[in-house]
């Protein structure tokens, strides 16, 4: 953890030194929340949620989006029953799902009117300024869903 920290310290003297951009690309959740402006979520080689950082990690969108922040561990609050992973497995690269490719993993999907999510690919469009996201679902119901699992996450009644 410690060489973790003096590596991102030096890369973030180094960004402000010469005014660059930096990519940086990681499982880590804690350290994109730590350090990152925006954030893009990919799934299946595509970027399904991109947002400011505190855009994305108060109301994730995307189904898998929200899935990966419900299952980080918190140190804020109290556990109060098993953490839920993401059910099923990811897809074969090589043999990608013809619709949406987080439909088989999706709890969500069957929402989505005239079975859309098994045969159309969705676009990557505009949810509010600056948020993009790649789902079947209107924008109302995944904010919906996002407020829910937050509800349910923080041990409030629905």
């Amino acid at each position: 953890m410690t060489v973790q920290a003096q590596i991102l310290d030096l890369i973030s003297t180094l960004q402000g030194e010469f005014g660059t951009t930096v990519i940086l690309i990681t499982h880590d959740l804690g350290i994109v929340a730590d350090v990152a402006d925006q954030v893009a979520v990919m799934y299946g080689g595509r970027i399904v949620e991109q947002a400011p950082t505190g855009v994305l990690y108060d109301l994730p969108e995307m189904p898998y989006t929200l899935g990966l922040l419900s299952s980080v561990p918190r140190m804020d609050r109290e556990l109060l029953e098993r953490m839920q992973p993401i059910r099923g497995n990811p897809p074969s690269p090589i043999n990608l799902p013809k619709g949406c490719v987080f439909q088989p993993r999706c709890n969500y999907w069957e929402r989505v009117p005239n079975g859309a999510c098994l045969d159309v690919r969705p676009e990557l469009l505009e949810s509010d300024p600056e948020h993009l996201v790649r789902c079947h679902l209107t924008v109302e119901e995944r904010q919906q869903i996002s407020r829910d699992v937050k509800q349910v996450l923080a041990g409030a009644p629905q």
